[in-house]
């Protein structure tokens, strides 16, 4: 029982302890000897790296990200254990519900770059660590409604996420560390919890390994270094060639049915050239969605660009075609009253005024995990990919406050004074609450619609929808990346 105890402290084990074992063994009979060896992990056969000079196997050993939490901790148990537990409910609730039983609200979750979109999640037959990442990062917000209240199944992942997302820090710093042995004394009391309710045991050597994370980050710096994550894409395409031999000296046919998928590959990415000019030459817009470079900015300040443009119309126009819609009306009167409050009469556009919308926003933002550049490409368009897409942004105030892209446009007078703005919903905090508040669990709701100015916007978020609750409620979800994480949830 004693793997699943995260807040004990337990000797580590060293090479010369284990060789000093193997020696004092020898001379006992077998009964004992076996006794020994098994409480000390040990069998009795030398271990090849005792010859090595210098060396240490115990400290050579490095947290596994990759295996021994996506595909481990949290692909191997905890995500059976959510489907095992769902499988009942679907008998007890309604038809609606029994559409969320097999998580086909995971297919409604709004798109984020870089983030893998499922459709069936619960219906997939295998998946690799980084698609059970990702499962990880968006499955409460679909399951808290189906399981009871104060579910300690919904406790016992968010705090997972947690150590998760600290763990995968690329820059850790000692009071993350700190932190991250609080939330190991919480995962252990949830999950003490969960074996109660559900009989899951967590008695299992993955389960301990948590307890070694912080001293190998501490030895060995972040896990990035020591990732078994690079490269293990090539494994799959090795194995589907060797499915594809009649098993026996499979080295030349593996090689032959690699040439042919290398030819194939070269004869796709002509065709994919071709097609890219095509559309290029059809239309600006992109119609990527980070699997492809996204389309240069035609116009670029400061923290932020804009891209996709469309044709420059004036404000009479926009309201007569917009103006039955609740965010358009009397739409050039608080665009003037907007204008006069945020800026100086030199330089803010007036009277007359054209605009020119885009469909495309890129805000550049300096992470707060390693103080890099990053940049977020949000969509502000009615049918991307033949689907609606208003991308969320964080707003600069004090403290930040959260809105929905719903117009993002450069107004212009006939003196060439320009500004950029941006038609945003705002979003409040709410009174509604799930069924479990988890720790970090933030909701919020649409409110009124406001001018911004773009030089104000920080970055972007991803809201998902409540899906019980009325449309127009999100959770913020504050584990789509490392700097959501922190920015979010971490540092307050």
């Amino acid at each position: 029982m004693s793997l699943c105890m995260l807040s004990q402290n337990f000797t580590p084990r060293t090479q010369e302890d284990m060789m000093d074992i193997f020696r004092k063994v020898k001379d006992v009979g077998y009964s004992s000897r076996m006794s020994f060896l098994l409480d000390a992990g040990l069998h009795f056969v030398k271990n090849a790296f005792w010859k090595i000079n210098n060396s240490s196997p115990y400290d050579a050993y490095s947290y596994d990200l990759l295996h021994a939490f996506d595909a481990g901790e949290w692909g191997k148990h905890l995500w059976p254990l959510v489907l095992e537990v769902l499988k009942p409910v679907k008998d007890r609730i309604s038809r609606m519900h029994a559409n969320l039983y097999s998580l086909t609200s995971m297919r409604r979750i709004p798109r984020w770059r870089g983030l893998k979109h499922f459709h069936s999640v619960a219906e997939m037959d295998f998946a690799d660590g980084n698609s059970f990442r990702d499962i990880l990062k968006c499955v409460i917000p679909c399951i808290v409604q189906l399981l009871p209240s104060n579910a300690s199944l919904v406790h016992c992942i968010r705090v997972c996420t947690i150590l998760r997302s600290i763990a995968g820090l690329r820059v850790v710093t000692s009071d993350q560390i700190d932190a991250y042995k609080k939330f190991l004394i919480k995962y252990e009391k949830w999950c003490k919890k969960v074996t109660k309710d559900h009989g899951k045991t967590f008695n299992y050597p993955k389960h301990h390994n948590l307890i070694h994370l912080p001293e190998d980050v501490e030895n060995k710096g972040c896990t990035e270094n020591y990732s078994t994550r690079p490269g293990e894409g090539f494994q799959q395409e090795v194995q589907q060639a060797y499915k594809q031999t009649n098993f026996k000296d499979t080295g030349p046919q593996i090689t032959r049915i690699d040439e042919n998928q290398e030819a194939i590959a070269r004869i796709r990415m002509f065709v994919d050239i071709y097609d890219t000019e095509i559309s290029r030459a059809m239309s600006a817009e992109d119609l990527t969605d980070g699997c492809e470079p996204p389309p240069k900015p035609v116009i670029s300040q400061g923290n932020y660009a804009l891209g996709s443009p469309l044709k420059r119309l004036s404000i009479d126009i926009l309201e007569n075609t917009k103006g039955n819609l609740r965010a358009y009306r009397s739409f050039g009167r608080r665009l003037q009253e907007f204008l006069g409050n945020e800026l100086d009469e030199e330089s803010r556009p007036s009277g007359f005024l054209t605009i020119t919308p885009y469909q495309c926003l890129y805000l550049t933002y300096m992470s707060m995990e390693d103080w890099r550049e990053k940049i977020d490409i949000l969509r502000c368009n009615p049918s991307f990919h033949n689907r609606p897409r208003y991308d969320c942004v964080v707003v600069n105030t004090n403290p930040i406050t959260f809105a929905r892209l719903e117009f993002i446009f450069t107004c212009e007078d006939s003196s060439n004074r320009q500004c950029d703005v941006a038609l945003v919903r705002m979003l409040k905090n709410s009174r509604w609450r799930p069924r479990t508040k988890w720790e970090g669990c933030r909701v919020l709701e649409e409110k009124n619609y406001e001018f911004v100015l773009l030089k104000y916007l920080i970055r972007g978020c991803h809201m998902i929808p409540t899906f019980e609750k009325e449309d127009g409620t999100y959770y913020l979800n504050d584990l789509v990346d490392s700097d959501a994480f922190l920015r979010f949830f971490l540092s307050n």
